[in-house]
């Protein structure tokens, strides 16, 4: 809420204006702002004037993802964004809310996680806002075998996304985004299923990709990479529209056969 009022404005908007709105002291207001600024977000604080954000911040708020989605024409692929600015994870969102719902094609997105999943159990690092987190819940409604290779065909959506973007990207078996150059990972899939009686009743494809990261901890530091990094400087509402736009144009293809195997072939590192 204080990201949507910040970037509502032009200049600076005042912690008593904040305070306000919603319904906070404004200690709470700065504890907020100084939390946001921790995140990576470019939040200027001056006495007696109030905050200011980077009008080219990449800002990731729910308003933020339905306007970008809109304009993609993406709003009729995607039937609701579901939004948190941190969570646990985006695929553990997701299948929460399919336990209670019956709806399909549900964006889960957060701008940090904090129990980020890889394949098997590994840790995802992903407590910050340098990169992408989310999440998309379909309800297939088909049987589990003809969902076997859904993992794939997400990677090779997101690695056409974002070679349009610039990057040179490609596939390491079975979920691994990479940048060729230097066989550095940019991202990930993790694909997972509820199935009953043999038939998928939701599927929920997680996706995180390193967007504007400058660094990484030393742990990491020798095989990951960001976007950013690679020579590729773009918001996380770009790449979010990019991948869907392709997943759903091409979601078709999938559920007709497989074909775009062969495309998968092409950006594969495996192989």
């Amino acid at each position: 809420k204080v990201l949507d009022l910040l970037t509502a404005e032009d200049g600076f908007v005042s912690g008593q204006l904040i305070s306000r709105k919603l319904g906070v002291t404004r200690a709470a207001v700065w504890k907020t702002v100084k939390s946001l600024q921790e995140a990576g977000y470019p939040i200027e604080a001056v006495p007696r004037k109030g905050y200011r954000i980077d009008p080219d911040a990449d800002v990731l708020t729910a308003r933020q993802v339905e306007a970008s989605l809109r304009g993609q024409g993406l709003a009729d692929m995607i039937s609701r964004v579901v939004y948190e600015s941190r969570t646990d994870s985006t695929n553990l969102m997701a299948k929460r809310y399919a336990e209670d719902h019956k709806e399909s094609n549900i964006l889960f997105i957060a701008a940090r996680q904090e129990n980020g999943r890889g394949r098997r159990g590994r840790t995802w690092i992903s407590d910050s806002a340098e990169g992408l987190w989310f999440s998309l819940l379909l309800r297939p409604g088909l049987p589990a075998v003809d969902l076997s290779l859904l993992t794939l065909f997400a990677g090779m959506c997101a690695a056409e996304a974002l070679s349009s973007l610039g990057a040179d990207v490609g596939l390491k078996w079975p979920n691994d985004l990479v940048a060729r150059a230097n066989g550095r990972k940019l991202g990930g899939i993790l694909t997972e299923m509820m199935i009953e009686e043999n038939v998928v009743d939701a599927a929920v494809i997680g996706i995180g990709i390193n967007i504007s990261n400058k660094s990484f901890p030393a742990e990491i530091g020798s095989i990951a990479t960001s976007l950013y990094l690679t020579g590729v400087d773009t918001s996380r509402t770009t790449v979010l529209g990019q991948i869907a736009r392709i997943f759903f144009s091409r979601w078709h293809e999938f559920l007709q056969g497989r074909e775009w195997l062969n495309e998968y072939t092409e950006y594969s590192l495996t192989l």
